[in-house]
C-alpha cells in the first residue's frame, strides 16, 4: 500500500524527509562512501547497515552504492556509480608498480566515464536484473572445506540461469557470478543468510 511516510538515515545525525514510500525498507541516497548509515523501514524498524559498495568486476573492482531501496524485496534497486576512491583502489591494485603521479592520471581517467547503473532484484524468486543480463539463482552445493592458512574456507557453488539464453552457467568470474552474488547479498539478504550461512558461496 503506497502511503505518505517518513524515511530516516543516521550517519552522526538523524535525517527525515516525507516520501511516498511503499512498506518496505528503504535508504536515503548514500552521499558519504565511507558511512555506515543505519536505515529504517516506514515502521521505524531498523533494518540493518547499509552496505557502501557493490562489485563492478573482478578486475574493476567496486562501485560506490548511491541509492538502495526496497531491500528483500520483489521491487529491490540499487544505484551505483564508480567513485574516485574506486578507481584509486583499482589502479594501485592493477599496477602496483605506478608512482603517485601515475595512480592519479590512472584514476582521473577512469573518472571521466562513469554512468550510473542499475540493478534490480526479485528476491523471492532469487532472480537478478542487471546491467550483463537476467539471472536466477538454481542451485547451490556446498563442497569439501579446506583451510588457507588460519582460515578456513567453506566453499558453497552456485549455478545460475542466464534467462537471455535459459542456460545454466557455471560459477567462473567470466560468467559473472562474483557480481551475482555480491548484488545478491546487497539486494536480498536475508535470502543470501538464509542460503549460505556459514559458507563462502562461489
Amino acid at each position: 500500500m503506497i502511503r505518505l511516510a517518513l524515511r530516516f538515515c543516521v550517519a552522526g545525525a538523524i535525517l527525515a524527509s516525507p516520501t511516498l514510500a511503499l512498506a518496505q525498507p528503504r535508504c536515503q541516497t548514500i552521499n558519504n562512501p565511507e558511512a555506515r548509515l543505519r536505515c529504517y523501514d516506514d515502521g521505524g524498524r531498523p533494518s540493518g547497515p547499509s552496505p557502501t559498495k557493490i562489485l563492478l568486476g573482478p578486475h574493476l573492482g567496486d562501485a560506490t552504492i548511491v541509492s538502495l531501496e526496497r531491500v528483500n524485496s520483489d521491487r529491490a534497486v540499487v544505484t551505483f556509480r564508480r567513485e574516485l576512491d574506486d578507481e584509486i583502489e583499482m589502479c594501485a591494485r592493477e599496477h602496483p608498480d605506478y608512482n603517485p603521479s601515475q595512480l592519479a592520471a590512472c584514476a582521473n581517467a577512469g573518472m571521466r566515464h562513469r554512468p550510473t547503473l542499475v540493478r534490480r532484484g526479485y528476491c523471492s524468486g532469487n532472480t537478478l536484473y542487471t546491467e550483463f543480463g537476467s539471472y536466477s539463482l538454481v542451485g547451490h552445493e556446498r563442497e569439501t572445506a579446506s583451510n588457507f592458512g588460519e582460515k578456513l574456507y567453506r566453499p558453497i557453488r552456485t549455478d545460475w540461469k542466464d534467462h537471455r539464453t535459459e542456460q545454466v552457467v557455471g560459477n567462473c568470474s567470466a560468467c559473472n557470478t562474483p557480481q551475482l552474488l555480491s548484488t545478491f547479498r546487497v539486494l536480498c539478504p536475508k535470502r543470501y543468510d538464509e542460503l549460505f550461512a556459514e559458507g563462502d558461496p562461489h
